[in-house]
């Protein structure tokens, strides 16, 4: 306390709305405003650290500043500009407050954000609407949190005339197990079925007479709580089955308390092929109306159980979890002023650099960004030294984990619910995918502040990350975690992406609309998408017993030993006394004492399983002095383009030693887990580099399924009643009196579908997973211009259109008037980005549905 600095402010009793005024303010003056500004400020900060920001600003800035109007036009002008008027490398000597700032700031509020406050209530809860922070919600609703009362909030919305619903929420009724995850997911879930069903039924309740000119205040208190304030015995109502409710009756409100009967809802609604169970929990939710509105009541109830058998609306499914997370993960979001900051850093950087304003493509592009990518990199690194290395480690990985964890549950939400109402199923596809792609950016965001941290010298008197530095290092991250991908991009082709530079050096991305268009079409295509299949047959299990003999080759390592390892790291090792867990989905340990323990899971000891414990343990520890080390070159930024060659790069060595103890996060370990195993399946294993033997037993791999393919997708258009179907058909060789050409090569195979006279002209390609911009742009340069597989296709696609006749003839086909139909199908989504086709790419999976 002894520290902190004092601020005085001096206050004008002014306050008159309707005089102007014109100030001049300039740089170290004593702070002062009218109590008008200080009433418009209090209403509409964010909180005291807001004002406090802004009162450092005011008294910082180095420009003169004429206001016209008070000083809280100053404010909004600056709360606008997300606290950086000056958000480039410019900095100005003067700046200019136009006269209406605020009340253009009050307006845009009160007509776009309270849209769904209930002004003409007389409701004492919401007489004051600056009590309340107000954020736009989902479906319609607005979100509210009061500010005054901590955990108080929740959903509102006008749902009549003069009715106004509010689905409330107090953290304090809460107690450290309501937050678990089970509980969490519970509640989210209710709350989003409460907020469909009201949005449903909402005009009937408008109409019930008790509840015209009112605030119904729907209120959830956990089961405990609810039993605690029991004095009516209502949750002791045997009756009920999903939720437990009564009713208070004000003057201005209707407060319908309830709690729910979790576990059992959960069940039903995860069980229910309709909307019966939706329907059954808000009638009983509700029942405390009816004895006040027994018509109205009746009318609702009516409506309601005639909707029992339509499609449900939320959906409930359960997930078998075989690694540790904490439900305890703590939250962090960057804003929009955090990354407006990093904006301006870097524009600093891009002025210093000698950039010019302007649009940049191609090559052009990728160089502007390089000239200035070391210097922004040495800014980003300079913040992250002042920080603690082992602190800022736990909170970046703590923040990682959760990223990871979102990616891997909302993958498996996705594809849990296929039953529901269509529009909310289209609604619930596009957001799952949204909120996943959000994680996977920010894990990557992750990854490289993580490696930062750990591969720079950090000063010697440095502090613990605060919350709100730690967002600006994110932020910060992201932007050049962008710029690199976006010069990458460019060095590769003139499409998809121009780098913009303002005329105060602010760099920008600019997408095209045909590039934002298709990579949304692929995004939605990624998520309804199964890869080809390899079949785990025998052969399957032979390639894999070659390709741990050639893994222990190259690496030293048994598979065996390694695949354990992971297994034990991500949940068996934290029933020991010695793991400790020093911050949420942090673990420490002795690795001695980890690999004692570790040993003690083997039914038999090997003299030498120690030491291979050792090695396995040893082969996914990172080595913090390399991760700037690629091609035998320790570069100034990290590399963070590369995949094949760069083996030291945290997630595929999660584990960090620090003080002599192993630091890792279950999560991360999991997910190293899948990595490799789904890699040598997948031919697409984490890593290339000193991995010889293994690539030359995942070609061998590879081969095989580019020949199965083929007869698969034949024996397919077999069994869905196509004949004649021709595989791998040589028209020359097969039917050498036709006189056919011999340099079209062969099709791949070749389906008659005789009741709709059609000729499915199929060509099969497997092809190789990327996981790079830099992997993806060398797929498309040799696919479509170098092997020129797609010409290819065309030609012979080119011939049988206008050969139709001939080849009708040579199939011994009935009719004439035959429909050509050409797939280029892959073992994996595919398609072209940059050339134009006369025929789709397919996935295998796609052509299956296709077919059926």
């Amino acid at each position: 306390m002894a520290e902190m600095p004092i601020h005085f402010l001096l206050i004008e009793p002014f306050t008159d709305i309707t005089a102007h005024g014109v100030s001049l303010g300039e740089d170290g003056e004593l702070f002062s405003y009218s109590a008008l500004d200080l009433f418009y400020m209090l209403g509409f900060m964010e909180d005291f650290n807001e004002l406090i920001e802004f009162i450092e600003y005011d008294r910082t800035e180095k420009a003169e500043i004429m206001i016209i109007g008070g000083k809280s036009n100053l404010f909004f002008t600056w709360k606008n500009a997300h606290y950086h008027i000056a958000s480039g490398s410019i900095e100005y000597n003067s700046i200019s407050v136009s006269y209406g700032s605020t009340d253009e700031y009050v307006y845009e509020y009160f007509t776009k954000e309270l849209m769904n406050y209930p002004f003409n209530l007389q409701s004492k809860m919401f007489t004051n609407p600056y009590s309340w922070k107000v954020m736009e919600g989902e479906w319609g609703y607005s979100h509210v949190e009061h500010k005054g009362c901590l955990g108080f909030g929740g959903e509102v919305k006008k749902i009549g005339p003069s009715t106004f619903l509010f689905l409330a929420q107090n953290v304090e009724f809460f107690i450290e197990e309501d937050f678990s995850m089970n509980n969490h997911t519970a509640l989210r879930t209710t709350n989003e079925l409460n907020q469909r069903l009201f949005n449903r039924y909402g005009e009937i309740l408008a109409g019930f007479p008790i509840l015209n000119s009112k605030v119904l205040q729907v209120m959830f208190m956990p089961m405990h709580y609810a039993k605690k304030v029991d004095h009516s015995g209502f949750t002791m109502n045997r009756s009920k089955k999903y939720v437990y409710s009564d009713i208070y009756i004000d003057t201005d409100t209707i407060i319908i308390r309830y709690a729910v009967n979790q576990e059992d809802l959960m069940f039903a609604m995860m069980n229910a092929g309709d909307k019966s169970v939706e329907s059954a929990y808000f009638l009983e939710l509700l029942e405390p109306l009816r004895e006040h509105n027994q018509s109205s009541f009746s009318e609702l109830e009516s409506v309601v159980i005639k909707d029992f058998s339509l499609k449900k609306e939320v959906g409930v499914f359960t997930i078998e979890q075989d690694y540790f997370y904490s439900d305890m993960a703590i939250s962090v979001q960057s804003e929009a002023h955090n990354f407006v900051k990093a904006r301006k850093e870097i524009a600093r950087v891009c002025f210093s650099a000698g950039a010019e304003p302007g649009e940049y493509s191609g090559k052009s592009a990728t160089r502007v960004i390089r000239r200035m990518q070391t210097s922004i990199v040495k800014v980003f690194e300079d913040q992250i030294s002042q920080y603690s290395k082992k602190h800022l480690h736990n909170k970046v990985l703590n923040y990682y984990t959760t990223q990871l964890h979102g990616i891997i549950v909302n993958r498996k939400r996705y594809s849990s619910f296929n039953n529901l109402d269509p529009v909310v199923q289209e609604e619930f596809e596009q957001k799952t995918r949204n909120i996943r792609e959000e994680f996977r950016r920010n894990l990557r965001t992750a990854q490289y502040l993580l490696e930062s941290n750990l591969a720079i010298q950090h000063q010697d008197n440095n502090s613990e990350c605060k919350k709100d530095e730690f967002e600006n290092l994110l932020a910060f991250a992201d932007w050049l975690v962008v710029l690199q991908d976006n010069a990458d991009t460019c060095h590769f082709t003139d499409f998809d992406v121009l780098i913009q530079i303002d005329d105060e050096y602010k760099v920008d991305n600019i997408f095209s609309e045909i590039g934002v268009l298709q990579y949304e079409e692929i995004l939605r295509r990624k998520y309804e998408q199964q890869d080809y299949p390899i079949k785990n047959d025998e052969t399957d299990k032979e390639y894999l017993i070659q390709c741990a003999s050639a893994f222990f080759i190259d690496t030293g390592i048994e598979l065996g030993m390694l695949i354990s390892l992971f297994e034990y790291l991500q949940l068996k090792v934290l029933d020991n006394p010695f793991v400790e867990e020093i911050y949420p989905n942090v673990f420490q340990a002795q690795p001695d004492k980890l690999i004692s323990d570790f040993l003690t899971l083997f039914l038999e000891l090997k003299h030498d399983d120690q030491k291979k414990a050792e090695n396995a343990l040893n082969f996914i520890t990172l080595d913090c002095n390399k991760l700037k080390l690629l091609n035998g070159t320790i570069h100034d930024i990290l590399p963070f383009w590369d995949r094949e060659k760069r083996d030291n790069r945290f997630d595929v060595k999660p584990v960090v030693m620090q003080d002599g103890k192993c630091i890792f996060s279950p999560v991360v370990i999991k997910q190293l887990a899948t990595y490799w195993k789904s890699g040598f399946l997948e031919w697409y294993i984490p890593f290339e580099i000193n991995m010889e033997n293994v690539k030359l037993v995942l070609t061998k791999w590879k081969k095989r399924y580019e020949d199965e393919m083929v007869q698969d997708i034949a024996n397919a258009f077999l069994d869905k009643g196509f004949y004649p179907v021709f595989p791998e058909l040589e028209l020359a060789s097969r039917f050498p009196q036709n006189e056919f050409p011999d340099n079209l090569g062969d099709y791949d195979v070749i389906a008659v579908d005789k009741s709709k006279k059609e000729i499915w002209l199929i060509e099969s390609k497997v092809l190789q997973k990327v996981g790079s911009i830099y992997e993806d742009q060398m797929q498309q340069k040799s696919f479509f211009y170098q092997h020129k597989d797609d010409e290819k296709f065309q030609r012979r696609i080119d011939y049988i259109k206008n050969n139709l006749c001939k080849i009708i003839d040579a199939l011994k086909l009935d009719a004439l008037d035959y429909e050509v139909i050409p797939y280029m199908v892959t073992n994996k989504l595919f398609t072209s980005r940059y050339k134009k086709l006369d025929f789709s790419i397919i996935s295998y999976h796609e052509l299956m549905t296709r077919i059926k």
